[in-house]
């Protein structure tokens, strides 16, 4: 992300990026979120968890922190993107091979009881450096191991089995 985009993040309480991804669904406007782990190489507020908004026509962020893993907020703001009960849907869709191994390392790091964390990028995403490509990101708590799924795409298939995982405890 650059210096640019960083700047232009506005600090918000979560209620508000609540309100503006209600306000974006209802109205048919594309965006996307992140949950940031403390240490994600797309934090630049260490030591704190962060959700990140993106208003994608408009290119506005917000960003709340969190103390603790916002796993329950995030799942709330993926029922609002997704639709609720998205996680058992069985789209077949754009699978990728390199996803294989995200998902590997992924089950692996949870059964080990290791931290880690995904991202979905979309084409116009911030963060994403692949621009005109939906990439999935896998992080741990070591920001120099970061595996990268890449498509022409929207992967619902593949966001479906990370999240399964991701919010497995999450209610």
């Amino acid at each position: 992300m650059q210096a640019k985009q960083r700047e232009s993040m506005k600090k918000v309480d979560f209620r508000e990026i609540v309100d503006n991804a209600v306000s974006s669904s209802k109205h048919g406007k594309e965006w996307h979120f992140h949950m940031l782990g403390k240490d994600c190489k797309f934090n630049v507020r260490k030591g704190k968890f962060a959700i990140v908004f993106e208003d994608e026509a408009s290119g506005e962020s917000l960003y709340a922190l969190f103390d603790s893993r916002p796993s329950g907020e995030s799942k709330r703001l993926a029922d609002l993107m997704y639709g609720k009960g998205f996680l058992e849907k069985l789209e077949k869709d754009g699978h990728n091979p390199d996803f294989d191994v995200i998902l590997q390392n992924a089950e692996e790091m949870t059964s080990k009881r290791i931290e880690w964390h995904h991202h979905h990028l979309p084409p116009n995403c911030a963060f994403n450096g692949r621009k005109g490509k939906h990439c999935i990101v896998l992080e741990n708590a070591n920001p120099q191991e970061v595996l990268i799924a890449v498509y022409a795409r929207k992967p619902m298939e593949d966001l479906v089995k990370i999240e399964k995982l991701c919010y497995k405890d999450v209610k």
